[in-house]
């Protein structure tokens, strides 16, 4: 076992910090989280919708488990970190985020994973307009219904979106992927329809099971930008 094989795994021993964000102000749990030594873990519950930017910035390889509706810009230009969230998310959800991972159990706001670099971002319930804005080149998973202009202008990266979309699917995109399940209200005349070869197919079985989900691929449609 290597070196840092073994730090991961004593860091999943170690015992849990739990925090009870409800006598806690934002800036008292974005300085305890700011000081997180790398492979600890942590808990918090009573996290307040009217907190912006909780976890912005964090560069700690660690695991937060949040409990409760999160605020706009959360984990914005984050990286290592792994943030579960067992609630809402406001705009702008992983904005710039550069690395890690993101899973979000109900309902993303608009705008999800604007700007992303890098990283991975999985949201479970549904996601409002222009989710992977300008994305170029983290990847995105939408469980449930999207909105409009999905994957907008993005340069690089994947969105996966397992049950449709709305209106302008891809308008202004330049690169990357969509791999799309059901329908879309309306698709951006920049796309095209790609046969799925098996390195597309591997992707989206990765991608499925980096989000803990199961799903036949040949469901899927694979769209990309015209003339790359």
């Amino acid at each position: 076992m290597s070196e840092s094989e073994s730090e991961k795994l004593k860091g999943s021993q170690q015992a849990v910090t739990r925090l009870d964000c409800t006598t806690l102000g934002a800036r008292e749990i974005g300085e305890q989280l700011g000081s997180a030594e790398s492979y600890s873990r942590w808990e918090l519950a009573g996290v307040s919708r009217e907190w912006s930017g909780l976890g912005a910035g964090s560069e700690a390889e660690f695991q937060v488990k949040i409990t409760g509706d999160v605020g706009d810009f959360a984990f914005m230009l984050s990286r290592n970190a792994e943030w579960e969230v067992n609630g809402k998310v406001g705009v702008c959800c992983g904005h710039s985020l550069v690395s890690g991972r993101v899973v979000v159990h109900e309902s993303a706001a608009e705008c999800v994973g604007a700007n992303m670099q890098g990283g991975f971002i999985a949201v479970l319930g549904t996601a409002a307009r222009r989710c992977g804005f300008r994305n170029s080149g983290g990847d995105i998973l939408i469980r449930s219904a999207v909105g409009d202009e999905a994957g907008a202008f993005m340069t690089q990266g994947d969105l996966v979106l397992a049950n449709g979309a709305g209106e302008n699917l891809g308008i202004g995109m330049t690169g990357g992927a969509i791999y799309l399940r059901g329908e879309a209200r309306s698709v951006a005349p920049c796309l095209r329809i790609e046969r799925m070869r098996d390195a597309d197919s591997m992707r989206l079985s990765l991608l499925l099971a980096r989000a803990g989900l199961r799903g036949d691929i040949k469901e899927f449609k694979l769209y990309r930008p015209r003339g790359i």
